[in-house]
């Protein structure tokens, strides 16, 4: 028998920009490319899907990040823009109960915002909450023939947020124990 073999190399340049408008107050600006190399499938419902290709992205978030009060309070803040090309999925194997391969879809995109806050309400114990919207769909996507441009990216909630309190002691001995307590929850997908 035979081994394939892949070789999947790309560039992936990070740019990163911010400045402190005042101590307290830093905007932000990063433009990244991400890659996921191809591979092989175990099983799959053709020979010519044995493999797939890599994935690409380019990626784009402006933010902000603050802090008031003697950095007693914290909130931070950004909106962002994905864009796929080859984006990996998992597809069902036709005919096959609950078998899976992973195809290159054509492209993707999601873009949302988040923010979040922390407040340190005395030297022990600090009260956090944030909250995320995302919309994140397929632009060009065929499955079986039927176009799936348009709709949902799997796995990707329509929002998130979440709450808690974090409390800090000093156990001596240049050692602290934290005790934290969240709750998270997560929109339709």
């Amino acid at each position: 028998f035979s081994f394939d073999t892949r070789n999947d190399t790309q560039f992936s340049p990070q740019v990163s920009v911010d400045y402190h408008v005042t101590k307290e107050i830093m905007p932000y600006a990063t433009i990244a490319r991400g890659f996921r190399a191809g591979g092989f499938n175990p099983i799959a419902p053709t020979a010519s899907q044995i493999t797939f290709g890599p994935e690409q992205s380019w990626s784009y978030e402006v933010g902000v990040k603050n802090s008031f009060l003697e950095n007693r309070l914290q909130w931070n803040a950004d909106i962002y823009y994905i864009d796929w090309k080859n984006m990996q999925v998992n597809q069902v194997i036709p005919g096959a109960q609950s078998q899976f391969y992973i195809n290159n879809a054509a492209r993707a995109d999601s873009y949302g915002f988040e923010t979040e806050g922390v407040a340190k309400v005395c030297k022990f114990l600090d009260v956090f909450a944030g909250v995320g919207f995302t919309e994140a769909r397929f632009g060009h996507y065929t499955v079986g023939g039927v176009s799936e441009r348009g709709n949902r990216l799997p796995s990707a909630p329509e929002s998130t947020w979440n709450v808690g309190a974090q409390f800090n002691f000093d156990i001596g001995h240049g050692m602290r124990l934290f005790l934290r307590g969240e709750e998270i929850g997560v929109g339709p997908m």
